[in-house]
């Protein structure tokens, strides 16, 4: 199942062409989405047993506040500065409310699931990023659904039911 989950991925992502992957454009942005469902699977099995034997709420705590603490700490202590510090604060204000409001709720779900499944079939599910970024470039950025969208989306979708089913 995952095996064909994720040559559904490379469908969306590569939309069909292989000779499509160069890193560039919306490609690039496309294969930091495809880096960042295979770092999350990596993670989801490293710290499953941390996240049994906490509360979700704790794990992520855990991961939502102490995790990023080092790595800004070394940033600041670099003197660079963050091209966001000077945006107009209401506009921080927004950023920083939807940025902890979907992390803190996509977290506990997940920390959740963690709790009571298998880190492999939790981690298939993250095989629906591409489909929902597609979905919202078609919403927003007036992308077009393609016969390599819909083939990747099916076999995401087939991937994930033969991954989670028992």
């Amino acid at each position: 199942g995952a095996l064909i989950g994720f040559t559904g991925v490379a469908l969306v992502v590569t939309q069909g062409s292989f000779g499509n992957l160069k890193l560039s454009g919306m490609m690039a942005g496309n294969l930091i989405v495809l880096g960042g469902a295979i770092y999350w699977a990596g993670f989801s099995v490293a710290t499953r047993s941390l996240a049994r034997r906490m509360s979700p709420e704790t794990f992520t705590f855990y991961l939502l506040v102490l995790g990023p603490t080092a790595p800004a700490a070394v940033f600041f202590a670099s003197g660079r500065k963050l091209p966001l510090l000077s945006a107009p604060p209401l506009m921080i204000l927004v950023i920083a409310w939807f940025a902890l409001t979907t992390s803190v709720v996509a977290m506990n779900i997940w920390s959740w699931a963690l709790e009571r499944i298998e880190a492999s079939r939790v981690g298939s599910f993250n095989y629906l990023e591409p489909v929902f970024a597609s979905l919202v470039a078609m919403a927003f950025l007036g992308e077009r659904l393609t016969a390599s969208t819909v083939a990747g989306a099916a076999l995401i979708f087939l991937g994930i039911y033969l991954s989670t089913r028992k």
